[in-house]
């Protein structure tokens, strides 16, 4: 069962982000990137940093990465833009990524999180761009929270959309089962079960 909206993931190389009225919660130099990861790298590192914001606000929260790339090993991309609660997904393929997201975790327009009460408008704009990446530069990625990462992966799996394999993860004594897979138009989408 998809369960809402974890964050999304902006990673930063020269590019600023506005995070207007959002409080860090936490700061890591060194986080490990797991060898699956490497289909959605352009170029992988052993790890990577990772910032977290978060607001009160009916307002996404933001996962700033930073993969230490030079300018030659990114592109600059925004998959995604943000209007308050408002999440605009920009996809080479916007009919087949609606009709997959519905399928799948049957979102239409909305979502509704259920475990931090948000309610997000999803909204798809047409744009060409190339293969996108974890490590370009921009908004990169959307995660969703949910119940059973198993299920979603045979399903993934099942689909023959490009993903990751399940792996474990653990932050700050949390443990996560993830995966990652990337929709037709060019979208990455981070799937977490807490465990």
């Amino acid at each position: 069962m998809l369960l809402g909206i974890d964050h999304v993931t902006f990673n930063f190389c020269r590019q600023k982000i506005s995070l207007r009225k959002r409080k860090k919660l936490f700061d890591i130099k060194k986080v490990k990137n797991h060898p699956y990861k490497k289909i959605f790298l352009r170029k992988y590192r052993k790890d990577h940093e990772i910032s977290f914001y978060t607001t009160k606000k009916n307002e996404v929260d933001i996962e700033i990465t930073k993969y230490h790339n030079t300018k030659k090993n990114f592109n600059k991309f925004d998959v995604l833009n943000l209007k308050k609660n408002i999440i605009i997904i920009c996809s080479n393929s916007p009919k087949k990524d609606k009709i997959f997201l519905k399928k799948v975790f049957e979102i239409k327009n909305e979502i509704f999180s259920i475990f931090n009460k948000k309610k997000f408008k999803i909204i798809f704009k047409k744009k060409n761009f190339n293969s996108t990446y974890l490590d370009d530069e921009g908004y990169v990625a959307l995660a969703f929270v949910v119940s059973n990462v198993g299920k979603y992966y045979k399903i993934v799996k099942n689909l023959n959309i490009k993903c990751t394999k399940v792996f474990h993860y653990k932050i700050f004594g949390n443990h996560t089962k993830i995966f990652f897979l990337k929709l037709h138009g060019g979208l990455i989408i981070e799937l977490i079960e807490y465990l």
